[in-house]
């Protein structure tokens, strides 16, 4: 196959360019583009064109995404993901109780409901996106600020799940 779009179920802690990096390998060429990042500490979908069809990536980063995440709830970090320095936490006892008294989901569904149907959004220092050909994770993580442009966001729904 040296023309086509593939669907490649990214694991955690590769980043998009390693996923590329391996598929150069795998189909021997070099036009393959990724249609988006997903931060390292992401798993999903990863749309992937290859040969002729990476002129479609263009066009299709701009598409609607989805999102699920899973979150661990009474704890706050420094770089808003998992690698940070925790800043805030909340003991396991009085997690348990917001929990099992409802005030927890209350807090989650207020904190959903505020957010806007449109907002422009500053990428955060500790994410996938790019500025001048690197991760803005790797400026922040050597102690660096770069300025980022800001990305108009559209939240279209979101909804609780409760842990099977």
């Amino acid at each position: 196959m040296t023309d086509g779009i593939i669907l490649i179920d990214k694991e955690v802690g590769l980043s998009s360019f390693a996923v590329i990096a391996r598929l150069r390998r795998i189909f021997a060429q070099k036009r393959i583009g990724h249609c988006g990042t997903l931060d390292p500490f992401a798993s999903g979908l990863l749309p992937v064109c290859l040969g002729r069809f990476t002129g479609a990536v263009q066009f299709m980063e701009g598409y609607d995404k989805s999102y699920r995440f899973l979150g661990a709830a009474g704890q706050r970090r420094d770089t808003m993901d998992r690698e940070g320095r925790i800043t805030e936490h909340l003991a396991p006892e009085d997690l348990r109780q917001m929990a099992q008294s409802g005030v927890a989901e209350r807090r989650l569904r207020e904190a959903f409901s505020s957010i806007p149907e449109e907002f422009w959004q500053c990428p955060p220092m500790y994410s996938a996106v790019k500025v001048q050909g690197r991760p803005l994770y790797r400026y922040a993580r050597e102690g660096q600020e770069v300025e980022r442009k800001k990305r108009l966001v559209r939240v279209q729904s979101f909804f609780l799940q409760r842990p099977r």
